[in-house]
């Protein structure tokens, strides 16, 4: 009689089949549907981790755009500071330095008084008068009624942009500040400024791209600023020549000499809310560390190997978090490598080869852009030390940085912004 049951479906298994799998419609013997169960089982294990890795992300979540808002919350409150002040001074300090004057006067009329020994009746009336002025005019302030409206928070006030998952290619330029290249490319912005240097000035622009405040450079300054970053530590600023390191105030733009250190050739500056780094301009690259508060102090000096080999030079050093981003240049090899390091040890995270590149700088979630203008490009890096893409950009980019949601993109005809 011939037999009714199908063989086992798994190749070179001479098994009668038990049971038909549904979810890949096979038939298998005892021991494959077993093995088959335990396989699917298994892949659960995977998922599981996974799924405790998201959950121990989600602990420690803690997103740029965080600190972003944080600093909105700083300033906002700086600026309720500031908006009270100035009320207080307008209703209360003003009036009451007035009075004071008044009475210091009035006291020292009695002196004279009573030190000449001739106070006639006009005199006390006089005094008296005066004085009941004063108490009057104490009276009421003391009622004044206020009528204070509540602040509205726009809720408008913070927008969430979506940005393409792809950074290139860049979305078309969008707006322009046109402007003659000095030949030297320094560039840095804070919530409410960009500051780069044109042909003879350094210009401060606000949000509209309107010349807010300018600063003759050539005709007042022997030495070209090399580098610039913001500090919110300071509020200035901080600029370096080849040998000296300037503030800049964005109010004022004047200018002061920093005398933290010297007969230094400095290169690069960048800076956390606590720190300052600077570096010298040569091979054999050292990195000159200072705390920023309670005042300005020198806390350490990296030198080769920690920084680089005696033969190399780091082009560029940018602050990001708690990471500082990296150019660094073989003389021997000819080859360039952006990394990323820790901005406490130094220590590299990563490391990638580039064809070219003398600026960078970061931009959203942790990636980095490569100014390379020897090769007229752009180098798009991941937050993870891999190159996403290179593109070819005209005219020539000599450094670039994200200003908002937009990317600021420097070159000899001025200030390219292209949406993020």
């Amino acid at each position: 009689m011939t037999s009714s049951l199908r063989p086992c479906q798994i190749a070179e298994c001479k098994q009668s089949s038990l049971a038909l799998c549904y979810c890949c419609q096979q038939n298998l013997c005892r021991f494959h549907l077993i093995q088959h169960a335990d396989a699917i089982n298994d892949s659960l294990t995977p998922l599981a981790d996974k799924i405790n890795l998201l959950l121990d992300q989600l602990v420690s979540f803690d997103p740029p755009y965080l600190k972003q808002i944080e600093t909105w919350r700083v300033e906002a409150h700086r600026t309720v500071d500031s908006f009270c002040n100035r009320q207080r001074q307008e209703l209360i300090d003003n009036v009451r330095e007035q009075q004071k004057n008044e009475l210091n006067r009035l006291r020292q009329t009695l002196v004279e008084l009573m030190k000449e020994q001739a106070t006639t009746q006009d005199h006390v009336e006089s005094l008296t008068k005066s004085i009941q002025k004063i108490e009057d005019k104490l009276a009421e302030l003391q009622c004044l009624q206020l009528n204070i409206q509540p602040l509205m928070i726009n809720t408008n006030l913070i927008d969430v942009a979506t940005l393409q998952k792809n950074l290139f290619p860049l979305q078309p330029v969008h707006r322009t500040f046109s402007s003659a290249s000095s030949g030297w490319f320094p560039l840095a912005k804070n919530e409410n400024h960009l500051i780069f240097h044109d042909k003879y000035n350094f210009c401060l622009l606000d949000k509209n791209l309107s010349i807010v405040k300018n600063l003759p450079w050539m005709t007042s300054y022997t030495n070209e600023i090399i580098d610039i970053c913001w500090s919110s530590t300071l509020a200035q600023f901080i600029a370096v020549t080849s040998d000296q390191i300037l503030t800049i105030s964005d109010s004022t733009m004047i200018v002061q000499e920093l005398q933290i250190f010297s007969k230094k050739t400095w290169r690069r500056v960048t800076c956390t809310d606590t720190t300052l780094f600077l570096t010298e301009n040569g091979y054999g690259t050292s990195v000159y560390v200072y705390a920023l508060l309670p005042k300005i102090q020198f806390i350490k000096k990296w030198q080769p190997p920690e920084t680089c080999m005696e033969n190399e030079i780091l082009w560029d050093v940018q602050v990001h978090d708690k990471t500082l981003g990296v150019i660094r240049y073989s003389r021997q090899s000819t080859k360039r490598y952006v990394e990323l390091c820790s901005s406490t040890t130094f220590e590299r995270l990563w490391s990638v080869e580039i064809d070219g590149g003398e600026k960078c700088c970061p931009i959203r979630c942790g990636e980095w852009i490569v100014c390379d203008f020897l090769n007229q490009s752009l180098i798009h890096v991941s937050n993870d030390g891999k190159i996403l893409k290179t593109i070819s950009y005209y005219p020539t980019a000599f450094n670039t940085i994200q200003w908002n949601d937009e990317l600021a993109i420097l070159t000899k005809e001025g200030i390219k912004f292209h949406k993020l």
